[in-house]
């Protein structure tokens, strides 16, 4: 999928026809949006917020055993 560009600004004519005021440019789907979050990435989310969990439940348990 492509997508078309304008250097300048958009603008409407009386009629509604859309225009462009500088240069028209074709810019191919993938140099414009980059590429989602992966498995990989998913999963070293998860362990990370897994490990955050643990050290917080660790922390808590032993202030409650030191009081």
């Amino acid at each position: 999928m492509n997508f078309i560009l304008c250097d300048g600004s958009w603008a409407t004519t009386p009629d509604g026809a859309i225009t462009c005021t500088g240069t028209l440019q074709v810019v191919a789907q993938g140099n414009l949006i980059p590429p989602g979050m992966t498995t990989e990435d998913a999963t070293d989310l998860a362990y990370q917020a897994m490990g955050l969990f643990v050290i917080v439940f660790a922390l808590l348990a032993l202030k409650k055993a030191l009081n």
